[in-house]
């Protein structure tokens, strides 16, 4: 159970602000080295836990946990947070970020409940922690961080629910979350307004956003050995332009046989159909969208032999041709 190790930047400068020496906090737990750190590292969860619970204690903040999202920056979650700060809207970040969440932390999950009005943004920590609740407010107080640096600073939660009891003094939550909050809550979440949520972003980048994303597939791939979907998904990467993606293919560069691909594939509930139907769905959405690319480009970087293959995949996967989703984009850029 392991932690993208360059998450921990922010804990070490937040640790120095409180004028203690954060070394001797993390060589204590077994931790070497310094902000920043290693991109190439991984680090143990329940160690940095550790370390976030001394830090909480000899500061006498109350607030620590929640203090920590003035000190995050997207670059402490690698090529994740440049996809994050690439993204169209604020719901294609959340969803990347439900997709990639492995990254910043294996023991994390992201899940999101939608109604016309909100989109609620549930965060499930599976994990002891010797002080949850700074842990947990630390959470939600960095998501909305996130929010903020592709939304604006204006930006604000519709409503922030705390599994936690209220503290007697509440204050810093209403600075940070300027929304309302919700104490004793069944579960941690951040609800944001659903037309917001839609809304294109200034700062949006495609084709960077979509880079990112397969650095973070192959990292995946290369970090979790035995997250056999993301291997896939990243082995077929390397193969869709070349119109010569298949199980067995996939299977030789895993170096494995397709029987046991189809068999570690299915005890993950998923298919080698099922990764590449997702892979080439999102990218096609990601490519149409894109006015420099034309149709023909597109279908062979998704592996199609020629534009009426992927016209007719295209319509089975989204109810409408590619030409006619591009028009309806063009249209809705518009307006």
């Amino acid at each position: 159970m392991s932690v993208f190790a360059p998450m921990l930047s922010s804990l070490w400068r937040q640790i120095e602000d409180y004028g203690i020496d954060p070394g001797p906090l993390f060589r204590k737990q077994g931790i070497v080295g310094s902000a920043p750190f290693d991109p190439n590292t991984r680090v143990s969860a329940i160690r940095i836990d550790r370390v976030m619970v001394d830090a909480a204690e000899r500061s006498g903040d109350q607030f620590f946990g929640l203090k920590e999202a003035n000190y995050f920056l997207p670059s402490h979650i690698g090529p994740l947070g440049f996809a994050w700060l690439a993204s169209t809207s604020l719901r294609s970040a959340i969803e990347r970020l439900q997709r990639y969440i492995k990254v910043i932390h294996e023991k994390i999950q992201i899940t999101t409940v939608e109604d016309p009005q909100n989109l609620e943004i549930r965060i499930h920590a599976d994990i002891e922690s010797a002080n949850s609740y700074q842990r947990d407010i630390g959470y939600l107080a960095v998501l909305t961080r996130m929010c903020r640096f592709v939304s604006g600073d204006d930006w604000n939660p519709v409503r922030v629910c705390v599994a936690h009891p209220q503290p007697i003094d509440a204050s810093y939550f209403f600075q940070m979350f300027r929304c309302p909050v919700e104490f004793n809550a069944d579960l941690n979440a951040i609800c944001i307004d659903t037309c917001q949520a839609g809304r294109a972003l200034t700062g949006s980048n495609k084709q960077l956003a979509q880079l990112n994303d397969h650095i973070v597939v192959r990292y995946l791939a290369s970090q979790m050995g035995d997250d056999i979907v993301n291997r896939v998904k990243a082995a077929i990467l390397e193969h869709l332009g070349e119109g010569s993606v298949s199980e067995a293919t996939v299977a030789k560069d895993l170096h494995m046989s397709s029987r046991k691909l189809h068999r570690r594939l299915s005890s993950e509930n998923s298919s080698f159909k099922a990764v590449l139907l997702e892979i080439r769905t999102e990218l096609a959405n990601q490519y149409v969208n894109d006015a420099s690319l034309t149709l023909t480009e597109i279908s062979y970087m998704l592996g199609f032999s020629e534009i009426s293959s992927f016209s007719r995949a295209y319509k089975r996967w989204t109810g409408q041709s590619p030409s006619m989703a591009r028009k309806s984009q063009e249209q809705h850029t518009a307006i």
